[in-house]
């Protein structure tokens, strides 16, 4: 498996049990469209206090850029259809909702740096 799907797996890990911790509930993880052309895939669907939470986890090993900078306005579009895709889908479409970016950086033999932002995309 190449370096950065590794990499990106794990920091998907590391957000799911982030999480968790947190008192989120993970409804869904690598969330793409059912329907016709793919859009790409929302890393994880969470819920806390009756609001949908959309995630995109970015990580990378090493640097000193920061994750987050890679989350694009063509990735937040992909994901506001997907995402309306899976509130139509799961009768959730009552239900608010909103998209969070969680940023990880890796470092040889210390914890990860792991940064939630919540409401990344207003």
């Amino acid at each position: 498996m190449a370096q950065h799907i590794e990499v990106g797996k794990r920091g998907e890990e590391l957000a799911e049990a982030y999480l968790r911790k947190q008192g989120y509930k993970i409804l869904g993880r690598n969330v793409a469209n059912p329907l016709g052309k793919r859009l790409g895939e929302i890393d994880i669907v969470a819920e806390k206090a009756q609001e949908i939470i959309f995630v995109e986890v970015k990580t990378l090993a090493g640097s000193p850029y920061l994750p987050e900078w890679q989350v694009t306005r063509s990735k937040l579009q992909k994901m506001e259809r997907i995402a309306g895709f899976y509130l139509r889908n799961n009768g959730l479409m009552e239900r608010s909702y909103r998209f969070d970016v969680i940023a990880i950086t890796l470092w040889d033999g210390k914890e990860p740096d792991i940064r939630h932002i919540e409401c990344a995309f207003l």
